[in-house]
């Protein structure tokens, strides 16, 4: 009995500690994408309220980007999921390679990205996204196993306003990228 009562007591402090680990380890992995090292959608959801914050970003200019990396489901039926999750992670890295720090980076689902240009017009979104462009192809001159990547992008711009505006951009970056990938375009300039 003794042994149980001492069990019992000691049972609390112990768990307190196992539950302090996992909150620290939980809250660092709860915002990143562990593969992209992107923010993910949880993160996204969090984040769209706050940036729409009238007082705090009312009237600013925002870009939004929609990416998808072309030919994934291809990578990962010849190559196997490992070359495409280095696939993924290689993308991920060259595009936060050359954003700006204030600039938010999120892996929305799958080989799906958005990127959020706050307080820029599309061509200086643009400009930035030439920079990745560069990188990919210069990737693309040694590239490894399986081959040569690309991704297809669609950009949108507006002001900040109300979630339903953010939403509006999104889904227009979103079809814009559609467009391109349809038209055999990647990495190319945004349509108007």
């Amino acid at each position: 009995m003794k042994r149980q009562q001492r069990m019992r007591m000691n049972l609390p402090r112990k768990r307190r500690k196992r539950k302090g680990e996992r909150q620290i380890t939980f809250g660092r992995y709860s915002t990143k994408d562990p593969l992209t090292g992107a923010m993910n959608r949880e993160a996204f959801h969090d984040f769209l309220p706050l940036h729409t914050n009238k007082r705090i970003y009312g009237g600013q200019q925002v870009t939004v980007c929609f990416m998808d990396l072309d030919g994934l489901k291809g990578i990962n039926d010849t190559h196997g999921h490992l070359a495409g999750d280095r696939a993924l992670s290689l993308m991920a890295t060259l595009v936060k390679e050359e954003i700006r720090s204030q600039d938010m980076f999120f892996r929305y689902g799958g080989d799906e990205f958005l990127l959020f240009f706050t307080g820029m017009g599309r061509e200086e979104a643009f400009k930035i996204w030439q920079r990745v462009i560069r990188r990919i192809n210069l990737y693309n001159q040694q590239p490894e196993e399986w081959g040569k990547f690309s991704v297809s992008v669609g950009f949108a711009t507006g002001l900040v306003e109300e979630p339903p505006c953010l939403w509006q951009l999104i889904h227009q970056a979103d079809r814009e990228m559609y467009r391109q990938k349809r038209a055999g375009k990647s990495v190319c300039e945004p349509t108007e």
